[in-house]
């Protein structure tokens, strides 16, 4: 083997080798091993939408305004929590988000309703910003009272029996069409919902109902006619010189 030219060449370009500092395959595969991989932050487009979607109720049912994620110290504090996540947009939150946590609560709110055994409802005329005529059904529950609808009544004239057809069609579908489920109604105290309570009586299905007015309602009354009085008015009107210069 001493003899051997092609031996001797094979075994000096093995020790070379084995022992050569300068190794480029042995150096890739040691920095392979020790290299530490860093994550960056991200988000998958089903996690931004949870996350979009939860950001959203905090604002509406804190009533916050649409802008409150644009606030810097807002976005600093989400920053900190998740640098990958981006707050929805006042647009966003007027929009698409609203929508969608509109629907959801809505279907939890028929939720709660249709396993309540006994259905004891408010009812009220209101005006919105427009000074549009709105109906107003509420339901009483455990956890407070849920709102259920809000209806633009436009000109219909809302007496007695127009008030009474549009409440009990509106119970039938709240109830599921069982009627026996809606154990009380609450209402103002004005003439026309006294005369409506008569008429939903009329009713086969609505003769057990509770009729309740509206005692918050009677104190309003109340107070507005005490206010209207000469030793109190003066001083309420300038109070309201007050509020309405702001």
């Amino acid at each position: 083997m001493a003899d051997c030219e092609t031996y001797i060449e094979k075994t000096i370009a093995s020790t070379i080798q084995s022992n050569n500092p300068f190794d480029t395959a042995a150096i890739a595969k040691t920095n392979q091993q020790n290299q530490t991989t860093i994550k960056l932050p991200c988000l998958t487009a089903a996690q931004k939408e949870a996350i979009d979607l939860q950001a959203a109720m905090w604002c509406y049912m804190g009533n916050h305004p649409f802008t409150m994620f644009e606030s810097e110290f807002g976005r600093q504090f989400l920053k900190t929590l998740n640098p990958a996540y981006k707050p929805p947009s006042r647009k966003l939150l007027a929009g698409r988000l609203l929508d969608s946590a509109q629907s959801i609560v809505k279907k939890h709110t028929e939720e709660l309703i249709a396993a309540m055994p006994n259905i004891n409802i408010s009812s009220d005329e209101s005006s919105n910003v427009k000074s549009t005529r709105i109906c107003n059904i509420s339901v009483h529950s455990e956890s407070g009272s849920l709102h259920y609808l809000s209806e633009d009544i436009g000109a219909k004239q809302m007496n007695a029996v127009n008030n009474a057809d549009w409440l009990r069609t509106h119970l039938l579908n709240l109830s599921n069409h069982n009627p026996s489920r809606i154990n009380s109604i609450a209402t103002d105290t004005c003439s026309i919902m006294f005369s409506m309570w008569e008429e939903l009586e009329s009713y086969d299905d609505f003769k057990h109902c509770l009729f309740i007015p509206c005692g918050s309602h009677g104190l309003q009354l109340l107070i507005k006619d005490v206010l209207q009085l000469p030793a109190f008015s003066n001083i309420v009107n300038q109070a309201q010189i007050l509020v309405k210069a702001f």
